[in-house]
């Protein structure tokens, strides 16, 4: 049970993290031709392009999975075709790491940090 409860802190930490950042993304601006693009349909524009489908994959399977381990049956026993799900839920977790491998290696980190000094530049 304790292993359980562990599971499902985790997994609400996860959704509510994974769901924050989908929608800040439909408010983060982003850089084009050196300029900082603040218009709300471009930045959802250049998303849907980008990362929309994979985050938005992302948070569905988290949101699945809490659904999954609330309706298993806590005892161990039965309800074995929802631990079968629970157990592919998380193996396709295992994959967000491509994720965030993927932004990394594309630069997008240092896009934003780079937008992020700029705008301080201009500020300060």
């Amino acid at each position: 049970k304790g292993s359980d409860g562990s599971f499902l802190y985790c997994a609400w930490f996860m959704v509510l993290f994974w769901s924050c950042d989908f929608i800040s993304n439909f408010l983060t601006s982003f850089t084009r031709e050196d300029k900082l693009v603040r218009d709300f349909r471009a930045i959802a524009m250049q998303y849907a392009k980008s990362w929309l489908f994979i985050d938005l994959s992302v948070v569905s399977v988290d949101w699945l999975a809490i659904g999954l381990q609330s309706v298993s049956d806590p005892s161990g026993t039965g309800n074995t075709d929802a631990k079968k799900y629970i157990k592919i839920i998380r193996l396709l977790k295992a994959f967000r790491l491509v994720r965030v491998l993927a932004v990394l290696r594309s630069g997008r980190f240092a896009q934003v940090q780079e937008a992020a000094v700029r705008r301080t530049n201009v500020l300060g």
